[in-house]
Parts: C-alpha cells; sequence; structure tokens
C-alpha cells in the first residue's frame, strides 16, 4: 500500500512510519531474514526491500483503522467513522513518534517458533568433535577434563534453548556427572566397541562367559 500511495502524493515527505498490531511482526521486521523459515524469511525480506527507510512501531486493535472494515461497521456509519479516515489521536500529537518499537523478552522468546532448526546438526558435529582420543590426550588432569567436557555438553544443550532459557552460571553436579559418563562411555566403546555392540545387540560375549556380571544400561554404560 505504501509503495502504491507515494507516487500519488504530491507534498514532500520527510519520514515515513508504517503501524502493525502485531508484536510478533514487528519483531520479524527488525531482524535478519535468513534467521526464519521460508515462509517468514520470504514475507519480511519483501517488506524489508520495499519499505527501507520506513519506521514501524505498534498499534493496539482497537487503534488500528485498517481493521475498520472487518469489525461489522456498516458502510453508513465508516463514511464517518474519524479512525477510518484519519486514524488514531495519538497520530496527530506533538509527542508523536514515541520511539520505535522493541521487542521483549518473552516476545523474542515467542519468535523462536519459526526460527531455522539448525541445533540438531551442531549437536551431532560438536559431540562426535568432543569424546576422541585427541581430544583425552590433551589433558593430565582427570578433574580438568571433566570440566572442560561438561562446558561441551552445555554448550550442545544451549543450542536448542532460547537464549533466556540457556545455562551460563558454574557447573553443577549433574552437568559433571553427565560429562564424566559420557567419558567412560567413550573408553568403554572405543576398547570394548566389539562386546558393547554384542550386548546392546543380546548376543553373548565375552563378558557373559566371565563372572564379573556386567550389564549395559540405557546409558550404554557397561557396569
Amino acid at each position: 500500500m505504501l509503495q502504491a500511495s507515494f507516487p500519488t502524493l504530491t507534498v514532500p515527505i520527510s519520514e515515513t512510519f508504517a503501524l502493525s498490531d502485531s508484536k510478533i511482526t514487528l519483531a520479524w521486521l527488525k531482524s535478519e531474514p535468513r534467521r526464519w523459515q521460508p515462509f517468514v524469511a520470504n514475507r519480511v525480506a519483501q517488506i524489508q526491500e520495499l519499505t527501507p527507510y520506513v519506521h514501524w512501531n505498534f498499534v493496539s486493535g482497537l487503534e488500528n483503522p485498517a481493521d475498520c472494515g472487518t469489525r461489522g461497521i456498516p458502510p453508513t456509519k465508516l463514511e464517518k467513522y474519524d479512525l477510518w479516515f484519519s486514524g488514531p489521536d495519538w497520530l496527530r500529537s506533538s509527542t508523536f513518534p514515541i520511539g520505535e518499537f522493541e521487542a521483549n523478552p518473552q516476545l523474542q522468546e515467542d519468535m523462536c517458533v519459526e526460527a531455522k532448526r539448525t541445533s540438531k546438526l551442531i549437536m551431532l558435529n560438536v559431540v562426535e568433535a568432543i569424546f576422541k582420543v585427541e581430544f583425552f590426550q590433551k589433558f593430565s588432569s582427570r578433574n580438568k577434563l571433566k570440566r572442560v567436557a561438561a562446558y561441551y555438553l552445555r554448550f550442545v544443550k544451549n543450542c536448542s534453548l532460547s537464549a533466556f532459557k540457556r545455562r551460563k552460571s558454574y557447573l553443577t553436579k549433574a552437568e559433571l556427572s553427565e560429562a564424566e559418563k559420557g567419558i567412560v562411555k567413550f573408553i568403554q566403546c572405543d576398547h570394548f566397541s566389539m562386546e558393547v555392540s554384542y550386548l546392546s545387540a543380546g548376543k553373548n560375549s565375552f563378558f557373559r562367559t566371565t563372572n564379573l556380571f556386567l550389564w549395559l544400561r540405557s546409558t550404554m554404560i557397561l557396569e
């Protein structure tokens, strides 16, 4: 509508303001299109291209003149409806504009619904990179190895969470325990790969012929 209206106007325009009653749409328009799924990304990119110098801001649904025609207002009243022709009163106020729209933390979290899903690929690559022989050889201290592994695993988990749910504080006992289990699992799978494969498939293995009474837990760790 803006692109169609500009050529018909004969008055000089110094600034252009556009309003929407959708806060999440406004938040998308203030971000990079490549962050979103194709449907949203394509439309955000198109709007940004058509309105590069437009200041976007929020208008409530009750004050949005674009909604007047969908509220069941009869034509006889619509032709005299001030909101339909002039917009909300504050558009003509000396305090307008009060500033551009800014997304709050909750809204930023809601936006993630349309974000591209890349965390799973990141997880697989990072986990595979962590537990390799070369990684273990870098540390002379078991405690340091465990802490570094715990931070790596935290990073992997944080990749699948919104910015407001990511853990950033000190390592917890649960995180250190999980890291230790990951280290043990790697070592066992590396040194007893055939036995682990047999046990997980329910087949006979060296361990089953001994009196060690080892079993395979759901964590794939021999005990």
